[in-house]
């Protein structure tokens, strides 16, 4: 049996960043049910650990380590604040900084547009504006969420940020015709259009650091 060092073994080739989109134009339902789960658990304590387990991100391992001790025995019982600090804790080691950003991002909009003084969900540029950013955080979560900064296979986790920057930028030009319609002020707007971009901005220094990793693997300089 040759072991993984064995120089006659050739390596599967990486894949790059299309033909991780090609195979993502697949699995848009995912997507979906992220945007369905967030908007039912965005105002709970718990969104994200409550998100990763109906999307199937947290490990089956985890799982049953947290129903029963190491022994069979029952697991110890914690207090509504117990509970509540080991999930903050929890979310704050498993949450990459930049999914984070394009959560707080959505939840943001949410604010202004839908629980504001003046709701206007109904608006279609309003719409358009939140599912962009939505879509992002989705896409955001699922690249950063599954792969973390291992960079395991970066190509797909370019894959899934190029196509959140799209959705992204896709929403932010509703934003403009939020402004015209008076359903936001200038001030407002502002503030907004500059959190937006600051998310726009980390993706694409993450997309550049990763894609200098996939060079480096694929032997480039």
């Amino acid at each position: 049996m040759s072991s993984p060092d064995d120089s006659s073994e050739t390596p599967a080739p990486l894949w790059d960043e299309h033909r991780w989109e090609q195979l993502l134009r697949e699995s848009d339902a995912r997507t979906d049910k992220y945007l369905a789960l967030f908007e039912k658990y965005q105002d709970h304590p718990d969104c994200d650990a409550i998100i990763d387990r109906e999307m199937g991100w947290v490990d089956d391992k985890e799982d049953s380590e947290t129903s029963a001790g190491e022994d069979g025995m029952p697991p110890i019982e914690l207090n509504e604040d117990e509970m509540a600090d080991a999930a903050a804790e929890l979310a704050r080691r498993r949450v990459h900084p930049l999914a984070e950003s394009a959560r707080e991002f959505v939840s943001r909009l949410f604010a202004v547009f839908v629980h504001g003084e003046r709701p206007a969900e109904e608006h279609p540029a309003v719409g358009a504006l939140i599912s962009g950013a939505s879509i992002c955080a989705a896409k955001v979560r699922a690249a950063l969420g599954i792969f973390g900064e291992e960079m395991r296979e970066p190509g797909m986790t370019i894959a899934y940020l190029k196509r959140g920057l799209k959705a992204l930028m896709d929403g932010l030009v509703s934003l403009d015709a939020c402004e015209r319609a008076g359903l936001v002020r200038g001030g407002q707007a502002a503030e907004l259009r500059a959190q937006g971009f600051a998310v726009r901005g980390g993706i694409i220094a993450k997309m550049g650091e990763l894609r200098a990793e996939l060079r480096r693997r694929q032997g480039g300089t």
